[in-house]
């Protein structure tokens, strides 16, 4: 409209092809060949480029877009310069009759392009950005294996694969220091039995089958013997690796060098045997504590008890319609969840950290949504003894919000009320209406309480309240982080009261109708 053309169009232009990013009076087209475009040769310079008839012009009068049906007679383009000088296409007019543009229109069309370039720059940086972060998580992803790597590898005590035939599959270091020799001459060529005594061998061809059967061995006590006769004594355990049809295909084994702590039992000063053998014993906990904490408590907890039962319904040593059948199964269940739970929360929480969240609100129920939240954790609450109640405001009926986010968020709620009440305890949830344009959330329970000094720990990443060997409560640290970051996306804001002893309420404030999209 501002040069009084009826065809107009920003284009990008590459080696190859020409795309039409924006159109008027052009139709379906959406892109050409670089050759046929009369914008590959307006990007040859920073000037404006005017042809006023275009069939008399001998670089275009043979174009198919001149000579062909569509017959166009006029173009005028300013070439889209970006700060570097990089020129990647243009802002073009164009008509079917010949024609000139006065002053003032040319000075339009380039004020025009100047302001075409200030979206393509910012698509530009927004694409840079997306790459660095993508760069930055895999390097933290790297580093991340690294660390688990290096753990395993220099962990303080033994830890080992076997093969289904009982040879070495893997090793770290502290492994190998204690058998005496490489990795290449141990891997795949030698088995356990190889490096142990004559009882050693008579209880690993004994308990090596049971553990192929079974899935677990635990505290295997025996005394092994390195290449070059160094002899040491270890405290074993051992779970199995399955297949996805379940068949056995290798086990892992972690050792304790308890050594000292044998000898000095077996000395005849009875009190300083019994001091070092204790402080022997605590180290090889602490040890074994922190190294399976580090490694994968979290997540093997639920694991193994997945195995476990999953083991003992394949096995048929419990009939179907057995009482224990059905427990069985809801056990299984109940740590899939618990399983399940934990690396969703690990993987929403990465992806809202991330900036990349997308949401997608609709309207729902805002009472359906909590029901389902609540009777989700009914099991939970039973287990515990505790009662859950759900009282909404009758005027809030409807709000457009992500329903699956919703859901999280109250959960996360839900479950640590659950958690960190006492036995025969109760949860209350509640909604009502905060203003005309929010509404309010509210968990309440009468359990453990937080101390004041406490609170600010509470919604940072990670952040839990005991921790290491004083940890009494299972989780990442990344609920109550997740839960924060989901309500500030749908543009509302989450937060505690609590009194240490009391209880505490856990509420989210949102918008009634939130806005789909990204961060």
């Amino acid at each position: 409209a501002a040069c009084g053309t009826p065809l107009a169009m920003v284009t990008l232009v590459d080696g190859d092809r020409q795309w039409f990013k924006a159109t008027v009076g052009v139709g379906a087209v959406v892109e050409t060949p670089r050759d046929v475009s009369f914008c590959a040769h307006t990007i040859q310079s920073d000037e404006m480029l005017v042809v006023p008839d275009l069939s008399r012009d001998p670089r275009f009068a043979d174009n198919p877009f001149v000579a062909g049906a569509l017959a166009l007679r006029f173009y005028a383009a300013a070439p889209l310069v970006l700060p570097g000088g990089e020129r990647v296409g243009t802002l073009c007019v164009l008509d079917r009759s010949p024609r000139v543009l006065t002053a003032e229109q040319s000075t339009t069309l380039r004020t025009l392009a100047d302001i075409v370039t200030k979206p393509l720059l910012m698509r530009r940086d927004l694409m840079a950005q997306t790459l660095q972060i993508r760069t930055d998580s895999e390097r933290a992803m790297a580093s991340a294996l690294d660390e688990m790597a290096d753990l395993f590898d220099n962990a303080p005590c033994g830890y080992h694969s076997l093969d289904a035939e009982g040879r070495f599959a893997r090793i770290n270091n502290a492994g190998l220091r204690w058998l005496g020799c490489s990795r290449d001459e141990l891997i795949g060529k030698l088995t356990m039995a190889d490096f142990l005594t004559d009882d050693g061998r008579a209880l690993f061809q004994s308990r090596f089958p049971v553990l192929m059967q079974q899935g677990r061995v635990d505290d295997l006590d025996y005394e092994i013997v390195s290449r070059i006769g160094e002899r040491r004594r270890v405290l074993s355990s051992a779970t199995v690796i399955r297949n996805a049809e379940g068949q056995a295909i290798a086990t892992r084994t972690v050792s304790y060098d308890i050594t000292a702590a044998k000898r000095a039992a077996e000395e005849r000063l009875h009190a300083i045997a019994l001091e070092v053998e204790n402080r022997q014993l605590a180290e090889v906990n602490r040890v074994k504590g922190a190294f399976l904490t580090n490694m994968s408590h979290e997540l093997r907890t639920p694991l193994n008890a997945l195995i476990g039962y999953a083991h003992l319904l394949r096995a048929g040593t419990v009939p179907p319609d057995s009482p224990k059948f059905k427990h069985y199964l809801a056990q299984i269940g109940s740590s899939g969840r618990q399983l399940l739970g934990l690396i969703e929360t690990v993987l929403n929480f990465a992806h809202v950290d991330s900036g990349l969240l997308a949401l997608t609100c609709e309207r729902v129920s805002l009472k359906s949504v909590l029901r389902q939240a609540i009777d989700a954790m009914w099991n939970e609450s039973l287990d515990k003894g505790i009662y859950l109640t759900l009282e909404t405001d009758p005027t809030l009926d409807e709000v457009v919000v992500d329903e699956l986010r919703l859901n999280q968020m109250v959960s996360h709620f839900v479950s640590n009320a659950i958690k960190f009440s006492h036995e025969g305890g109760a949860v209350t949830v509640r909604a009502w209406a905060e203003t005309g344009d929010s509404f309010r959330i509210e968990v309440e329970d009468s359990g453990v309480g937080i101390a004041e000094q406490d609170m600010p720990r509470l919604f940072l990443p990670f952040g839990q309240l005991s921790e290491g060997n004083t940890k009494v409560y299972p989780g990442a640290g990344l609920g109550l982080a997740l839960t924060r970051r989901l309500a500030e996306a749908h543009g509302g804001s989450a937060g505690v009261h609590s009194r240490l002893g009391v209880g505490s309420v856990f509420w989210l404030v949102l918008p009634r109708v939130g806005k789909s999209g990204g961060r």
